[in-house]
């Protein structure tokens, strides 16, 4: 019979008590209407405008990540794979605008731990 499998703890929470997410899109009006949303739901909150920017950003504890696929500098797919290579397991959330299947499944082989497709603000309005 094998020993049971010791879990890691979890990080204390901050002093504020908060959960950290850290919000990385570069569509401003996602930023803002994401971030909005989890500070009111009493999340503490950072934003990241690409990749590059996010992975800067987490080496410092966050409970959870929302990233988009898509954007400049470095793209969501590069920096989840580059936060794999460095074995952090923070929750994420991906979302995109892209609707092809071959984005979302390179994407859940790098680990995400759900995956959002969203429309773009051009066909909300058609």
């Amino acid at each position: 019979m094998t020993a049971p499998k010791k879990l890691t703890p979890h990080p204390p929470l901050l002093s504020t008590g908060k959960k950290k997410v850290l919000v990385v899109d570069n569509d401003a009006l996602i930023l803002i209407i994401l971030s909005s949303f989890h500070s009111e739901s009493h999340y503490e909150v950072e934003t990241a405008e690409n990749g590059k920017q996010a992975f800067t950003a987490l080496d410092d504890y966050f409970d959870l990540l929302l990233s988009d696929l898509e954007m400049p500098e470095m793209g969501g797919l590069y920096l989840l794979e580059s936060l794999r290579k460095s074995k952090n397991n923070i929750f994420v959330v991906t979302l995109t605008g892209n609707q092809e299947i071959f984005v979302a499944l390179n994407a859940l082989k790098l680990g995400p731990t759900i995956m959002l497709l969203r429309m773009k603000i051009s066909q909300r309005r058609s």
